[in-house]
């Protein structure tokens, strides 16, 4: 079963061209993983400051193995910092089969 998550940022105002540089260096890497099914970062066109990063990945194993790149490293570095990021939650995802099942 794949692995998705929504991941959604709020920058400091004064951090923001720093955040945006590291989740571009992100979301051109991340692809290039193997197990990447899709991943997405997008900007808030009202307030430039709000991050959202969608993932999908085809195995628990190709997430855990994305989790050690330097460049997920950096980004997951970030959300400790406050002078880069100021709010973060973390949404795990699920559809449901056509037979019923959860996929």
């Amino acid at each position: 079963m794949s692995q998705r998550a929504t991941v959604f940022l709020s920058a400091n105002p004064d951090g923001v061209d720093e955040v945006l540089g590291l989740l571009r260096a992100y979301a051109e890497a991340g692809p290039r993983e193997p197990g990447n099914l899709r991943l997405r970062v997008s900007q808030d066109i009202l307030d430039p400051s709000r991050f959202v990063m969608c993932e999908e990945w085809e195995t628990q194993e190709a997430l855990d193995a994305h989790m050690t790149q330097d460049h997920t490293r950096a980004v997951l570095a970030a959300f400790g910092d406050p002078e880069l990021i100021t709010g973060t939650e973390i949404w795990q995802s699920f559809e449901a089969a056509p037979s019923g099942r959860a996929a």
